[in-house]
């Protein structure tokens, strides 16, 4: 039962308790990082409205170490804070999203981060429904089975061995994990299993703590997909201008209660020598 003490925090146990600790404490050590002062932002443009945001480029005195779709406080002179998104920073221009027009030009402005938002909505989160059966978390964790097997299924030679394995893994069974570090093609083996899975009348939910991972996801879907099922209004397929060069590099993958293709190519080449 999701009891609640009396200072209003709910009584979590077991794992999810764990959880929310260790969420606590990564919020912690993110406060420490965010900087205690707003960051000044000056000679702001409006560059693009995308549906009802409205996307402005500032340039910053110092190069600012922030991951892109990061929450964030933009405080304009005059005006209350705005709830914003970076979305990108590349030398000392950022882009931000905001959610209401300011204006053509914006000479001086300050952006606070918030790096710990979506962790305290994680909280949230779990707090709210600790009490509804969750069979995929918990196969997530190990405690409970996955089921299925890998599928026989044909891809362009352009595919290796470990992204082959990824997708038949991720069409036959109920929980697949891929993971690789950048370059792997993580990207490029996503959008194969959501072609896949529209091939086969299946639905797909596609999710990412950032905006940015999602765009890539679904260009790489929309590519494989035939142009005219998209002329036809079969599916609605959102196109960014951020492109990703993926190289045919291997991916590693891995599973709870199953486990393939954690080493790369190059190791088994070593370790054939």
């Amino acid at each position: 039962m999701n009891d609640r003490i009396d200072s209003g925090e709910v009584i979590l146990s077991g794992v999810l308790a764990e959880f929310r600790i260790a969420l606590r404490e990564e919020i912690q050590a993110a406060r420490t990082l965010e900087s205690s002062n707003a960051i000044e932002l000056r000679n702001g443009r409006k560059i693009a409205q995308i549906g009802r945001n409205h996307q402005y480029l500032f340039s910053i005195e110092n190069v600012l170490n922030l991951p892109g779709d990061t929450p964030g406080d933009l405080i304009v002179p005059g005006n209350p804070p705005i709830n914003v998104i970076i979305v990108s920073i590349e030398g000392l221009a950022v882009t931000i999203s905001v959610p209401e027009d300011i204006g053509k030009f914006v000479p001086l402005a300050h952006l606070k981060s918030n790096l710990t938002y979506l962790m305290k909505r994680l909280i949230e989160r779990v707090e709210a429904y600790a009490d509804k059966s969750n069979p995929v978390g918990e196969r997530i964790r190990g405690a409970l089975p996955v089921s299925g097997s890998k599928v026989k299924i044909s891809l362009p030679d352009t595919y290796n061995s470990y992204q082959r394995n990824a997708v038949a893994s991720s069409i036959g069974r109920d929980t697949t994990f891929i993971w690789g570090p950048p370059g792997t093609g993580k990207t490029k083996t996503i959008g194969e299993i959501g072609y896949q899975l529209f091939n086969r009348k299946r639905s797909i939910l596609l999710v990412s703590h950032t905006n940015t991972a999602v765009d890539q996801a679904i260009f790489q879907i929309g590519e494989k997909i035939h142009k005219d099922d998209l002329k036809n209004g079969k599916r609605y397929v959102l196109v960014t201008q951020r492109t990703t060069v993926l190289g045919n590099t291997p991916i590693f993958c891995f599973k709870p209660m199953w486990t393939e293709g954690l080493r790369n190519s190059q190791e088994d080449e070593t370790n054939s020598k």
